[in-house]
C-alpha cells in the first residue's frame, strides 16, 4: 500500500496527502488505495515528471481501481495561477462536503499538495498558520517546501 496520510476526516469526506505511488506494482497500489476509501486522486504533477515517475497512465490506473482521476499541474517548487487555484480548492472542498474522500499527490507529497492541503483547510475556516501545521503534522514533515510556497499558502484568500 502506497503511504497516505489523512489530513481531514471531521467532515463529510475525508481529505488525505500522499506522495506519488512509483514502483513496478502500480495496479496493486492504486487497488490499494481504493480499498481504503479513496474515491478521487488529485495530481499535481505535470505530463513529463508523471512520465518521469512512471505515472503517465495514472488516469487509468485510476480508472481501473474505481477511483476518479484529476490533474492540475504546478512546476515542482512553483507557485499555482491564483485564480486556477482557487477554483481547484474550491473544487476540492465541495468533493469533501458531499462525501469524497479526496486524496492529493505532487512528487513528494509536501510542497504542491500541502499548499492544496491547507489551502482546503484554510477554506473550511482554518487560520492560515493552523491549516500549515494541521497538514504537516499529518504528513510528519514540514509543509510546504519553500518560503514562497509557505507565504502564498499565509496569503491565500478563498
Amino acid at each position: 500500500m502506497p503511504a497516505h496520510f489523512l489530513v481531514a476526516a471531521d467532515l463529510p469526506g475525508r481529505l488525505t496527502i500522499m506522495p506519488c505511488p512509483t514502483g513496478s506494482d502500480l495496479e496493486d497500489q492504486f487497488a490499494s488505495l481504493a480499498q481504503a476509501g479513496i474515491t478521487r486522486i488529485i495530481s499535481m504533477l505535470a505530463p513529463d515528471e508523471a512520465g518521469l515517475l512512471g505515472v503517465a497512465s495514472e488516469n487509468r490506473l485510476c480508472a481501473d481501481a474505481g477511483i476518479a482521476f484529476e490533474n492540475h499541474p504546478i512546476v515542482d517548487f512553483g507557485l499555482p495561477d491564483q485564480p486556477a487555484f482557487r477554483r481547484l480548492v474550491a473544487h476540492i472542498t465541495d468533493h469533501l462536503q458531499n462525501g469524497a474522500h479526496v486524496a492529493i499527490h505532487c512528487r513528494a507529497g509536501i510542497g504542491r499538495s500541502g499548499m492544496v492541503a491547507s489551502a482546503v483547510l484554510i477554506r473550511l475556516g482554518y487560520a492560515p498558520d493552523q491549516a500549515i501545521e494541521k497538514v504537516s503534522i499529518a504528513r510528519g514533515v514540514s509543509i510546504p517546501d519553500t518560503i514562497e510556497q509557505r507565504q502564498f499558502i499565509l496569503g491565500f484568500v478563498p
